[in-house]
C-alpha cells in the first residue's frame, strides 16, 4: 500500500495532540492513580491505534495495540498500577513521539519497540513481581533521561560507535526524503473570526478611503486624515491578531520539563516534588522552540547539582523531597520565567575556586557576588566533580545564556546557600514584530525595544551632578550614559542641547542613556542584520523606518547589563 504523505502528516499531527495528554496522564498517575485516567489512556491508544491503520501505518497500529491490551488490565484492575507500569508507558510516549516525528517525512520510518514492548508484557503479564519493580524503575528512568541529553551533551558524549548505531535508525533513503512535510500549528477558531473580522474592518475602510475622490476639497481632507487615523489603527490590530495566531500556552513546555525533572530525580536515586504555575501564559511558537533546550539543561542541573539526597536533606534538617517551581507570568518586559530549587544553592567562593583554576578569570580582578555567579554562563565552566551522563562535561550553560541573547531575552541568578537557588529569565512575548522608539543620535535614527525602557525623562528637569555622570531619580542615584559614545559615533549633538534620557534598568540597577532626542514610536518588523555587522555589540537587528529609511535596532538589555557592571566596578575600584 502506497502511503499518502499528506494523510500521515494530518494523522501525525492529530496523534502529537493526543500523546502530549497521554504524557499528562502519566504524570498525574505518578501522583495519584484513577479508573478515570485510565480510562482516557485507554481511548487515546484506541483512537491512535485506529487512525493509525486508517492512514496505512500497520507497524504503528499493531505496536500501539499490544500496549492497548496492557492498558485494559490496568483499566480493570487485573494489573497493579505500580509506579514502574508508568515509568515504562511514558517510555512508550517517548517512542511513539519519535515515530510520529519521524514519519511525517519518512511515513516507513519505524524506531526499535522490541526492549521497551518486551518490558511492558513483562510488566503485565507478571514476569517481573512488584517486589523487584523497583530496579526495573531505574533502569527505565536512566534510559529515558539518558535520551533528553542536550544535542551538545551528546555530541561530546557518544562515540563514533554509538553514532553508527543510530544511524541505522534514521529514515531509509527508498523514502522521498528530500519531501519536508509542511509544518503545521493549531489555531483557535475564535483567533480565526477576531481576523476576519479585523480584515472585514479594513474592507470598510478601503471603501470610506475611495469614496473621499467624490467630496469637496475641504471635506475630502478632514475624511482623508481621519482615514489615514483609521487605517493606522486597524493595521495595529492587524498585525496583533495574525502574531497571537502564532501564540502558544507554555503548557506544553512546562509538562516536558516536568517529565524531564522525574526522570533524572529517580535515575539519581532523588527525590522531587514539582509545582506547576502561569502554563496558560502565552509565546510565540518560534520562542517556545528555541527555549526548550535552555530550560531543559537548567532544569537537569537542578536536579544533579542542586536537590540534595533525602538523606542529606533530612541531616539538614529540610524534608527528604526536594522541590522545584516552575513558573510565569507577564510584565511590562515580555514574559518573566522562573525556575527555582530548594537545594544546596550556588556557594560564590567553590564558584571563584574553580575559575581560577580553569584560568577563566583575572586573579587580581575585583567581583561582587552576582558578577561570580554569573561565572557560570562562561564556555567549559563547571562545578562538578565528576562527569555523568546528566552534567559535569562543561558544556551547557554558556549554551544557555547564548540561546536566550539570541532570542533579545535575559537570565539572572539569585541564590542563597542551604536555601535554593532562582533563575530568572526574562523573554520576550514575539521576536519578529515590537514596538520600538525611534531616536536620533548623531543625526541618525535608531530603534530602542520599548519594553527595554522604563521611562523617558527630559534631561533638563533632572539636572546631573557636576561631572556630569550622575542624575537623582526619585531619591535614587542613577549613573548616566552617553548611548552615541556607546555606539561609537564621533559627530554628536553638545550636551547641553540634549533633551531626553532613557531609564533602562538590569535587576534592581538602573541606567539613564542619554539620546538627542526621542521622535516617536512605531511597530517594526525585525530584520536580521547582513553578515558585514551581524554579531557587533549593541546591535540587535535592522528594520526599515516609517519615512521608508534603514534603522539599526540597538540592544539595550545588553548595553545596560554592560555598564551597570562598569558602574558597579568603578565603585569597587574606588572602595
Amino acid at each position: 500500500m502506497e502511503l499518502d504523505l499528506e494523510l500521515v502528516v494530518s494523522f501525525c499531527d492529530e496523534a502529537s495532540d493526543l500523546l502530549n495528554r497521554w504524557e499528562q496522564i502519566c504524570l498525574q498517575m505518578k501522583k495519584q492513580v484513577s479508573q478515570d485516567a485510565w480510562q482516557e489512556m485507554f481511548r487515546i491508544a484506541h483512537n491512535i491505534k485506529g487512525g493509525s491503520r486508517a492512514v496505512g501505518l500497520s507497524e504503528f497500529g499493531d505496536f500501539i495495540h499490544k500496549i492497548e491490551d496492557g492498558i485494559t488490565l490496568l483499566r480493570d484492575g487485573k494489573v497493579p498500577a505500580t509506579e514502574a507500569v508508568i515509568t515504562s508507558l511514558l517510555k512508550v510516549h517517548e517512542i511513539l513521539v519519535d515515530w510520529i516525528t519521524q514519519a511525517k517525512q519518512a511515513p516507513d520510518y519505524k524506531p526499535r519497540t522490541e526492549d521497551c514492548l518486551s518490558h511492558f508484557q513483562d510488566l503485565m503479564s507478571g514476569k517481573i513481581p512488584v517486589d523487584q519493580q523497583s530496579q526495573s524503575i531505574s533502569v527505565a528512568a536512566e534510559v529515558s533521561s539518558d535520551s533528553q541529553n542536550l544535542t551538545q551533551e551528546n555530541t561530546a558524549a557518544k562515540s563514533t560507535e554509538n553514532v553508527t548505531a543510530l544511524n541505522k535508525n534514521k529514515p531509509r533513503s527508498s523514502t522521498k526524503s528530500h519531501i519536508s512535510a509542511n509544518e503545521t500549528i493549531r489555531i483557535s477558531a475564535q483567533k480565526l473570526d477576531l481576523l476576519i473580522q479585523t480584515i472585514g474592518e479594513l474592507s470598510i475602510h478601503q471603501s470610506i478611503a475611495w469614496h473621499t475622490k467624490n467630496q469637496t476639497s475641504t471635506d475630502q481632507m478632514k475624511t482623508f486624515v481621519n482615514s489615514l487615523q483609521l487605517g493606522q489603527k486597524i493595521t495595529k490590530e492587524l498585525y496583533e491578531k495574525a502574531l497571537s495566531l502564532r501564540m502558544q500556552p507554555l503548557n506544553s513546555v512546562f509538562q516536558r520539563l516536568e517529565r524531564n525533572i522525574i526522570d533524572i530525580a529517580q535515575a539519581l536515586h532523588k527525590s522531587v516534588t514539582v509545582t506547576l504555575d502561569g502554563g496558560e501564559v502565552e509565546l510565540d511558537k518560534t520562542v517556545i522552540e528555541k527555549i526548550i533546550d535552555p530550560l531543559t539543561h537548567i532544569v537537569r542541573n537542578a536536579v544533579d547539582h542542586g536537590i540534595e539526597l533525602p538523606d542529606a536533606r533530612s541531616e539538614k534538617g529540610k524534608a527528604s523531597q526536594g522541590q522545584i517551581v516552575i513558573s510565569a507570568h507577564q510584565d511590562a518586559f515580555g514574559v518573566v520565567l522562573t525556575i527555582k530549587d530548594d537545594g544546596k544553592g550556588l556557594i560564590a567562593d567553590k564558584i571563584w575556586k574553580k575559575a581560577l583554576e580553569k584560568n577563566l578569570v583575572d586573579p587580581q580582578q575585583s567581583m561582587n557576588e552576582g558578577d561570580i555567579l554569573n561565572l557560570i554562563f562562561l564556555p567549559g565552566f563547571s562545578t562538578a566533580e565528576k562527569i555523568t551522563d546528566v552534567s559535569g562535561r562543561g558544556v551547557g550553560m554558556d549554551v544557555v545564556s547564548k540561546a536566550l541573547h539570541d532570542l533579545q531575552g535575559s537570565i539572572r541568578i539569585e541564590s542563597v546557600p542551604d536555601q535554593g537557588t532562582s533563575f530568572i529569565i526574562t523573554l520576550p512575548t514575539s521576536v519578529s514584530i515590537i514596538d520600538g522608539m525611534i531616536v536620533s543620535l548623531a543625526g541618525q535614527n535608531y530603534v530602542i525595544p520599548v519594553g527595554a525602557v522604563e521611562e523617558v525623562i527630559n534631561s533638563k528637569r533632572y539636572g546631573a551632578d557636576s561631572t556630569g555622570s550622575m542624575i537623582s531619580l526619585r531619591d535614587q542615584v542613577v549613573p548616566i550614559y552617553d548611548l552615541g559614545q556607546a555606539l561609537k559615533h564621533t559627530k554628536l549633538q553638545d550636551k547641553s542641547e540634549r533633551r531626553a534620557m532613557l531609564i533602562c534598568r538590569s535587576g534592581k540597577e538602573r541606567i539613564a542613556f542619554q539620546v538627542d532626542r526621542v521622535m516617536g514610536q512605531q511597530q517594526i518588523v525585525i530584520r536580521p542584520l547582513n553578515e558585514n555587522i551581524n554579531g557587533v555589540f549593541g546591535l540587535l537587528g535592522g528594520t526599515i523606518l516609517g519615512n521608508g529609511e534603514p534603522g539599526l535596532i540597538i540592544d539595550i538589555p545588553s548595553l545596560t547589563e554592560h555598564y551597570i557592571t562598569l558602574t558597579k566596578r568603578k565603585k569597587e575600584a574606588v572602595a
